[in-house]
């Protein structure tokens, strides 16, 4: 599974970083722990493999719906 934040639209709620051990918060917004930070681009992509329980969770509860996810 590829989880996808988009870093940009995050309001840094932290709902997600208290439901997931993939994300935490830094500097008020929420990040993915390990997660793949391209500068040029508005998102941050981490691949894993276990845990997607707390993913769906997450994804379900953010408030701006800015975290998603591709198998």
């Amino acid at each position: 599974m590829k989880i996808i934040h988009k870093r940009t639209e995050c309001i840094g709620c932290g709902l997600c970083a208290s439901l997931c051990k993939w994300f935490e918060m830094i500097d008020g917004i929420a990040r993915l722990k390990g997660g793949v930070v391209e500068e040029k681009k508005d998102h941050d992509e981490m691949i894993i493999s276990e845990d997607e329980a707390c993913v769906k969770e997450a994804i379900e509860i953010c408030p701006v719906d800015c975290i998603s996810s591709k198998e």
